[in-house]
């Protein structure tokens, strides 16, 4: 392997103060292959070569954040944030983290997550126009809720989605699908009553957000697809404060919603046809929403490391991918002690995976070992008391009234 050479002190210095697992997590964490490395030597100079012993800042900031987080004392309530995101994206799934790696404990006990697809291996079958919808729904259920506990308001979200996705794939089920297709409606509508349910990341995955122009034909109009296009993301939806006080009590502080926004944006346009409503600014994949997020949050300090961490060269205003190890390390520098996503991507394998029927079921139920949190969200609440609610008028107007099921 061909490595460039440094200064003898930066290789000692790094040599001795990162292990040989330590080197390559770094380098997977940054999205640095390592595979032509041979020995120590070759890792050291990877690490360098690529940057990442400039990090020291970013890596401080992470420590001051999570030392801030802990360092109220005994006779202060103690105050952890939960972030909310709705995803809107092609997904991957790849290979599965250790156990016992941070990464994995975090997904695992602090990351509640519902899945369209749900069930490993099966891709979600989209309605485009109905991708902004959702976001909407999203915002007005939190905003009816500021609170609340947030396990509630997903289950009132899950339940409407569910009913939507399953009324969609119904309708599909009776359609004579082309051969390119066949198979994957096929697959999607057998495990059609698993669709639509919490579920637990235990691997990495890779979301993508591009769309070919050539696609925008499918489309009513030009304005459609740019809503479409818009709403394709880490869209946020809701962020609050889980507060715990010294009794032990638990209760919930709103922070931010998008619809608040929106209130503003209606008494401040006077032609909301011409200067349409920009939800970008809400989402993750964007520099803007970036920083509007971390403002929100009044951590503007923490906007270079943010946007460094999420892949964001310089000049960069879009991502066109991101991955959960890079969300973790952001979840990690800014302080998010708990997190709701609703992820409406595949659970598509890359095909190194060779995902067959025995080991999707195997990692299926892994999986829902771990989809419920008792603890990590606050109070445990019954999850066979289902939550029903009729849909919430939407930033659009009002929708369907059908009751939800769950």
């Amino acid at each position: 392997m061909s490595v460039l050479k440094y200064d003898d002190d930066l290789l000692t210095s790094v040599s001795k103060s990162m292990t040989i697992d330590k080197l390559k997590d770094s380098l997977r964490s940054a999205n640095f292959g390592y595979y032509g490395a041979k020995k120590k030597e070759d890792l050291v100079n990877l690490y360098i070569s690529h940057g990442l012993h400039k990090d020291d800042a970013t890596s401080k900031m992470v420590k001051a954040t999570a030392a801030t987080a802990t360092a109220a004392t005994a006779t202060e309530p103690k105050e952890e944030l939960i972030m909310s995101i709705i995803i809107s994206a092609h997904g991957e799934e790849s290979y599965d983290w250790p156990p016992t790696m941070p990464i994995a404990q975090y997904y695992r006990n602090n990351v509640r997550v519902y899945s369209r697809s749900c069930v490993p291996g099966v891709v979600t079958l989209q309605n485009p126009r109905y991708d902004r919808q959702s976001i909407d729904d999203a915002y007005n259920i939190f905003e009816n809720k500021p609170e609340s506990a947030t396990e509630e308001i997903m289950a009132q979200y899950t339940g409407l989605d569910k009913e939507y996705y399953t009324d969609f794939l119904d309708n599909l089920n009776i359609c004579n699908p082309t051969n390119e297709y066949k198979d994957m409606i096929k697959d999607v509508v057998e495990n059609k009553d698993r669709c639509g349910g919490l579920s637990t990341y235990l691997s990495q995955k890779k979301f993508s957000f591009a769309e070919l122009a050539s696609k925008s034909s499918k489309y009513k109009s030009e304005a459609h697809f740019r809503e479409f296009m818009e709403s394709r993301g880490l869209n946020v939806s809701d962020i609050r404060l889980k507060i715990t006080d010294t009794d032990g009590s638990v209760r919930y502080r709103r922070i931010f919603n998008p619809i608040r926004e929106y209130d503003k944006y209606l008494n401040l346009t006077t032609d909301v046809y011409l200067n349409q409503f920009d939800i970008t600014q809400f989402n993750l994949i964007y520099r803007h929403g970036i920083e509007f997020i971390l403002k929100v949050l009044h951590k503007e300090e923490l906007i270079v490391p943010a946007l460094k961490i999420l892949g964001f060269k310089e000049g960069e205003d879009k991502l066109s991918e991101i991955n959960l190890e890079q969300l973790y390390r952001f979840f990690e520098l800014v302080g998010i002690k708990y997190v709701n996503i609703i992820d409406h991507s595949c659970r598509y394998f890359h095909w190194s995976w060779k995902m067959s029927k025995p080991k999707r079921e195997k990692l299926f139920k892994k999986e829902q070992q771990y989809s419920v949190k008792p603890v990590a969200f606050g109070k445990h609440r019954d999850s066979k008391k289902h939550l029903k609610g009729k849909r919430s008028s939407t930033l659009k107007g009002k929708r369907s009234s059908k009751r939800a099921k769950s």
